[in-house]
């Protein structure tokens, strides 16, 4: 091969090298985004239900209905209702985990 060639196989080799490590910053930026976000989440979630536990301790709640609200409008997608929201919705009326 002649050297011309070859210094053009190494500029495009070179040229690659770049694009993936671009490629992979890019990546770790959106990542890191994402997991911000989900801290975020996270922080209004528990925030949110600290207030609803302690509304829930001074005004009691009929636990029957907490789950038929959950049932109804979680039927379409699943034939029991949605088993994450019932067993939170459990966890917040009696605070006991369950199992």
């Amino acid at each position: 091969m002649s050297q011309i060639l070859l210094n053009h196989i190494q500029g495009l080799l070179n040229n690659l090298g770049r694009d993936i490590q671009t490629m992979s910053d890019t990546q770790s930026d959106s990542q890191q985004k994402l997991f911000e976000a989900l801290d975020d989440i996270s922080a209004h979630l528990l925030a949110s239900q600290a207030i609803l536990a302690a509304l829930l301790a001074k005004t009691p709640v009929d636990q029957g209905e907490v789950r038929d609200w959950i049932i109804e409008r979680t039927k379409q997608f699943n034939e029991g209702g949605s088993e994450k929201a019932l067993a939170l919705a459990d966890y917040l009326l009696t605070g006991k985990l369950p199992g």
